[in-house]
């Protein structure tokens, strides 16, 4: 089987995903429209799962290549695929299939909260603490579960049909690839000048350890639309 990878900078690889996608004997192909991959003519019957990565990005930006994006998760859902996306790579989702984007009062940047929502057709725990790095948010797709929500964004994640997922946050992040996330998005991070409810420092933001449930929730997420 293979997983094909859209990554869309240096630093928000697939990480945990590529590690699940390992374990379920994909093979793992990932590819950089933002550095001018072409992904147009990328078939549907090339790959078996669909993994749009976080990135700078508006999904509302003028680039070509978002929209060839969303061009082919219409595709991959037309055949049925299933597909996962994350920050950016959710808003892609919802924006393809009827959703809204828009800027965030203030960034969500750190380690808060999420609470599962009853509208979630998956059982995960009720609350799990999860890296936030979004400047932008989602509206639902219509249709779209409810999958996750906290007291800052109602829509920090959806399912729609039994085979899409989007996630605002990101449960894939591994602890060693967290210092060059910071350092790669200081200007980002360093955007205001305190912390704040929704912001941290890049040393706060360091010193939290990953919790391992994330990583059990996110393998439960993914087996759920490729199973």
């Amino acid at each position: 089987m293979k997983m094909l990878v859209l990554q869309h900078n240096e630093v928000e690889g697939p990480a945990l995903i590529q590690d699940w996608a390992e374990e379920n004997d994909y093979d793992v192909f990932t590819v950089r429209p933002d550095m001018g991959a072409r992904i147009d003519s990328i078939r549907s019957d090339q790959f078996d799962l669909l993994v749009i990565m976080g990135g700078g990005n508006s999904a509302e930006d003028s680039d070509s290549w978002l929209a060839d994006e969303r061009d082919l998760i219409h595709r991959a859902h037309a055949a049925h695929k299933p597909i996962f996306g994350v920050c950016l790579g959710a808003q892609q989702i919802a924006l393809a299939f009827g959703g809204m984007i828009s800027n965030v009062i203030v960034p969500e940047i750190g380690w808060f909260p999420v609470h599962a929502s009853k509208q979630s057709p998956v059982e995960v725990p009720e609350e799990l603490t999860v890296l936030h790095w979004h400047g932008q948010q989602f509206t639902l797709p219509p249709d779209a579960k409810r999958l996750f929500a906290n007291d800052i964004d109602h829509n920090q994640g959806f399912m729609l049909g039994d085979n899409i997922i989007g996630l605002q946050f990101h449960f894939e992040m591994k602890a060693e690839n967290m210092d060059a996330l910071i350092d790669f998005d200081h200007d980002f991070i360093s955007a205001t000048d305190a912390p704040n409810q929704v912001q941290q420092t890049p040393s706060q933001i360091s010193s939290v350890s990953i919790d391992g449930q994330n990583k059990m929730v996110l393998y439960q997420l993914l087996d759920s639309i490729t199973k």
